[in-house]
């Protein structure tokens, strides 16, 4: 799998309220990829260790919105955009 936490693929309305994310050991997968997903909403998304990738890969995402969520400290970056990224805030 791509990530440690969460794999969305080919959805559509995906919400995550008030999610906290910890990963025991060493792992340098992200903690969430999406891929072709439309409608993504995160708030209160917070992941509490992280290794040498983004926390959160958005990968043809139309329609996403994030709100109160936050990387750890020395993350690689909170997240990473790729393909087609439209409406996203």
């Amino acid at each position: 799998m791509p990530a440690w936490g969460f794999y969305c693929r080919h959805a559509e309305g995906i919400k995550f309220d008030n999610v906290t994310l910890r990963v025991k050991g060493k792992n340098y997968r992200p903690a969430l990829v999406c891929d072709d997903v439309k409608d993504l909403h995160l708030d209160g998304f917070h992941v509490l260790s992280a290794g040498s990738e983004p926390v959160i890969v958005l990968n043809d995402v139309r329609g996403a919105v994030i709100r109160d969520s936050t990387a750890p400290p020395g993350a690689a970056g909170f997240v990473k955009k790729m393909g087609s990224i439209r409406d996203a805030k």
